[in-house]
């Protein structure tokens, strides 16, 4: 039997919650009645009203949609243009759309400068028309200024807004809102709602990974149909022409297809797109030029005239086929688009199920789900902690990277000025066009997940603000504040060099900002999908006895199209762990019959959780010594450059490109006698490192081949490029293995240092990561008992956040 505390904030928690939808619902029903008032005391204006009356034209003409646009001028009146133009609450332009039958949107194109477009759903020429003209009209009488001086226009809309601002405040004094009291702070209902924002963004996380997960399944769906079959089973032709950068562009009108073709090319959740994109390895830009008028941009990669041509007419070729409308009135794609979005829709709704803003009460009779509650909720609170400690670790983790680049360190480490000035705020704006740069600038700022504008504004202490402009140029405010004059000009100058340095262009292809983003965003997919495929399969509210028991959804909605995965796919296989990741709710009937027939005892519920937990474990570790790799090859890489002999190497000018295209290959044969260190060790390098670093730096394949005891062979392969570019590429990649092996006559071996060195890191950061984990099963003295099912058994959840930052700061 529960407490009568239980029960009085289960009745509080009611209150609360139709307490705040009554509320909303009062000042929804004032704006309407509002709207209304306003209407009516425009139609009282004579202005207003003499073109109200102008009775509408008789229908003539084709039947066609309307759209105008005009440009006013922001400057020269004694009011804000907008402002004037939207009215209270967006009374005004309510107003004229109510009267005129079309809709209004208003475009600030610069500071100076507002766009006003007309919209009309389709009618006779002439009505069209005539809508437009009218909407145009009470646009102009609004922005009129009346030779008499009286404005009764700001006479409305003042009176409206007072009026719609004492209508909320009696009705928000009409009831109180406040917090009910916890007495007990281990109850589920005690859970802040500041956790709301972690368990949003924890939910947008799990959702990315099963939209990623989507994407292989839809591919394969897309590619039984024989429409696509055909295209990609043409082969790809020869590489010849020169290399170049591949762009086209086509138009299609809305008009000629009955269904909507910009949704039709994303697809769900944006799948049938990225299919595309793929398959095709471009990328594809949709844009509305007109009103029905729809311009599709393709961009490929630099790559040979053919190839790149090629990919330009397979991604088009898929485009018309998609948008091709069925003879016989079975329309596939729409089928399959259906099916998937059905799909993701029923996997959000269970997943707000198992992660739910607020917690589910149940019955004093009812001890079973009451311990499965109180489990689940336990469970649900130490996943988002975890979560939320990783996010600072990932954000501790990517600023380390980030200052391991030698100009990032020269400027964060710069002296500070003598603090001089009065306190006040600071802000500086700088412009940045992206056609200046290979990569997105604004990507490039933010990085992934924002981690790269954080890390800047913590190390910098400022706020970082991006605004797209016209003409693909990004403006990029930064403001400091609370501090000396000195201080704030010198926190604006270490974060605008922060931001230069990220959009630095480097030169033979060595970005290492774009590298460093690159892995610690796989790094954190990584993460996410670690612990998506470590939930537990099972939680209280899915698993309801009584009459609160939560509706599971159907078969035909919860796995709509599971069963029909065929067993061979074409070009795509589907794992085993990607088909587990479609249907992470295993029950498809019932949850009573489910919980009878699948989990007898609580037990079989320990028992799955430990061994998810194991498995769970030693794939993150795995994880997190992959990446320690990738860390210590970009610092290997580093090290290496960091020495003179290297050093003039990697800074020799690439050739111009000439001659034919061809492949390349040379090898070479060393005897691996009278060396004072082996041979294949000293080239392979740690853990591969170095033998890594040059093919890297040199853009080559380098294979050791030991022909005896005494003899070592080192070939050298290159791609195709033009015969000046593959002979630089191996000539550079002999001279630098030259340079590994060179015994320096002053004794100091530099590059036996740097090895040992990294070696010794590497070893020491596995040691770490191995021991942040526990491994052991913890020993339960009731496994009948609900909290045998403990947060700690979860791996993710064992995490240990003082290694983490030791691991990586």
């Amino acid at each position: 039997m529960t407490s009568l505390s239980e029960l009085s904030s289960a009745v509080k928690q009611t209150d609360e919650d139709s307490t705040k939808q009554f509320i909303r619902q009062l000042i929804i029903n004032a704006e309407e009645h509002i709207l209304l008032h306003h209407v009516n005391k425009l139609l009282a204006v004579p202005m207003f009203q003499n073109i109200i009356q102008i009775p509408t034209p008789e229908p003539s003409g084709q039947i066609k949609k309307g759209f105008a646009e005009t440009c006013y001028s922001t400057t020269g009146w004694p009011y804000k243009l907008g402002s004037r133009i939207i009215g209270p609450r967006g009374c005004t332009v309510k107003a004229i759309q109510v009267l005129c039958g079309c809709s209004i949107r208003l475009i600030f194109l610069n500071d100076n400068l507002l766009k006003i477009q007309i919209l009309v759903e389709a009618d006779y020429e002439s009505i069209v028309k005539f809508k437009i003209w009218k909407a145009f009209q009470l646009i102009y009488c609004l922005l009129r200024i009346d030779p008499s001086g009286e404005d009764m226009v700001k006479i409305i809309q003042f009176d409206d807004l007072k009026f719609y601002e004492n209508q909320v405040e009696i009705i928000k004094n009409c009831f109180t809102t406040q917090q009910p009291y916890h007495s007990d702070i281990n109850d589920a209902s005690a859970v802040s709602s500041n956790d709301y924002s972690v368990v949003k963004r924890f939910s947008l996380e799990m959702l990315n990974v099963l939209e990623r997960h989507m994407v292989p399944y839809h591919m394969n769906k897309l590619l039984e149909l024989p429409m696509f079959r055909d295209i990609f089973s043409i082969p790809s032709p020869a590489a010849s022409g020169r290399v170049k950068l591949g762009y086209a562009k086509r138009i299609y009108s809305a008009l000629n297809y009955p269904f909507n073709i910009a949704s039709r090319i994303m697809g769900p959740r944006g799948l049938t797109i990225k299919v595309i994109q793929i398959l095709c390895g471009c990328r594809i830009q949709l844009r509305w030029k007109k009103m029905n008028v729809l311009q599709i941009t393709v961009f490929t990669e630099k790559n040979f005239e053919s190839t790149v041509n090629f990919k330009l007419w397979r991604a088009f070729e898929c485009i018309n086929r998609l948008l091709k409308i069925p003879p016989t009135g079975e329309d596939v794609i729409k089928a399959i688009q259906f099916n998937d979005w059905k799909f993701y829709k029923s996997q959000y709704e269970l997943h707000k199920i198992r992660f739910p803003n607020q917690y589910l009460r149940h019955s004093d009779l009812d001890s079973v789900n009451v311990l499965l509650c109180k489990q689940n909720s336990a469970t649900i609170q130490n996943v988002l902690n975890m979560f939320t400690k990783l996010e600072e670790n990932m954000l501790l983790y990517h600023m380390k990277n980030l200052l391991s680049l030698p100009m990032l360190q020269n400027i964060l480490y710069a002296p500070h000025p003598r603090r001089s000035g009065e306190i006040k705020e600071a802000s500086a704006m700088k412009i940045y066009s992206a056609r200046h740069y290979p990569f997105d600038v604004a990507g490039r700022i933010i990085g992934p997940h924002g981690l790269t504008v954080k890390a800047i504004e913590k190390t910098c202490e400022c706020r970082i603000h991006l605004k797209y402009e016209k003409e693909n140029t990004w403006k990029v405010t930064v403001l400091a504040e609370n501090d000396v004059d000195s201080i704030l000009k010198f926190k604006i100058w270490k974060s605008f060099q922060c931001i230069d340095y990220l959009l630095k262009v480097y030169p033979y292809d060595e970005d290492f900002v774009g590298a460093i983003q690159y892995a610690d965003s796989r790094f954190w997919e990584r993460q996410m999908e670690i612990i998506y495929n470590s939930l537990p399969a099972h939680d209280s509210h899915e698993l309801l006895l009584n009459e609160h028991d939560v509706k599971s959804l159907p078969q035909s909605e919860c796995c709509p199209f599971v069963a029909s995965i065929p067993v061979q796919l074409n070009r795509v296989e589907l794992t085993d762990s990607v088909h587990s990741a479609f249907c992470p709710y295993p029950f498809c009937h019932s949850s009573t019959n489910y919980y009878s027939s699948k989990m007898t005892s609580l037990s079989e519920l320990s028992s799955a959780v430990k061994q998810t937990d194991e498995d769970s474990t030693k794939q993150f570790i795995r994880q997190l010594i992959i990446n320690a790799e990738e860390h210590i090859l970009l610092h290997h890489v580093n090290k290496l450059l960091a020495v003179p002999m290297f050093q003039n190497i990697i800074q020799i000018p690439t050739p111009e490109p000439s001659g034919q295209i061809k492949k390349g290959f040379a090898e070479t044969c060393y005897s691996t006698t009278g060396w004072p260190y082996k041979l294949g060790s000293r080239i392979i390098g740690p853990r591969g490192c170095t033998i890594k670093a040059i093919q890297v730096l040199c853009g080559c394949s380098i294979r050791l081949i030991f022909l005896n005891d005494n003899l070592l062979k080192i070939q050298i392969l290159v791609e195709a490029d033009y015969e000046s570019i593959v002979k630089f590429k191996i000539w550079k990649a002999f001279q630098l293995i030259y340079c590994l092996l060179r015994i320096d006559p002053s004794g100091e071996d530099m590059v036996k240092i740097i090895q040992f060195d990294d070696l010794k890191f590497y070893e020491n950061q596995v040691e770490i990561i191995k021991n942040c984990f526990t491994t052991q099963q913890p020993y339960h003295s009731d496994i009948n008992d609900a909290s045998a099912v403990s947060s700690n058994d979860y791996s993710v959840i064992k995490f240990n956040t003082s290694s983490f930052v030791e691991l990586y700061v």
